[in-house]
């Protein structure tokens, strides 16, 4: 769980360098990095549907032989096999490496990522300069994959930014904004 909290508060300290980057080469955002900001914690409560269908290829591939990442490929097509085969080798090599099967195919938290998060919000207000408040959003998908995100404090829906996409579990997506 320790490792988790460095994590998300260096990828926070590494996204608000990036966004204070962009603000110094883009004219007119919108946004002041040096005013006070809010951020937005989008936390996903379910792992990504493609990598589910990655792991069903995998599994099914592997009854008693070696994984064959040249069939596998052939399973995906367009913009989605790299996305799919850069995940995909991921998973042979914890395979090949000797993890147990059922470690790299059910994955699971260990840990209440928003309890987590909730009692380090202290903590996190001080990584960043100007940082006011900090909101944590739990981001489910919906019917037809409409991803919906809900405050946890208020269960408000909420509007979420094209960011979300990037968030799974252990690795929740991030935003800043002005307040």
């Amino acid at each position: 769980m320790s490792f988790y909290v460095k994590a998300v508060s260096g990828r926070i300290q590494s996204a608000s360098t990036r966004r204070q980057k962009r603000e110094n080469k883009e004219k007119d955002t919108g946004f002041d990095p040096t005013g006070e900001k809010r951020l937005n914690i989008y936390i996903a409560a379910t792992w990504p549907a493609w990598q589910n269908q990655c792991i069903e290829v995998v599994r099914d591939m592997i009854d008693g032989t070696p994984l064959n990442l040249k069939e596998a490929a052939k399973r995906f097509r367009g913009a989605d096999k790299k996305k799919a085969m850069s995940f995909i080798q991921e998973l042979h090599r914890k395979l090949a490496a000797g993890w147990p099967k059922e470690e790299v195919f059910d994955r699971v938290m260990l840990f209440d990522e928003v309890a987590v998060l909730g009692q380090i919000v202290p903590v996190l207000k001080t990584t960043v300069k100007n940082l006011r408040v900090i909101k944590i959003f739990v981001v489910t998908h919906g019917p037809e994959d409409i991803k919906i995100s809900v405050d946890t404090k208020t269960g408000a829906a909420h509007e979420m930014p094209s960011t979300v996409d990037e968030s799974e579990p252990g690795v929740p997506a991030l935003e800043f904004v002005n307040l």
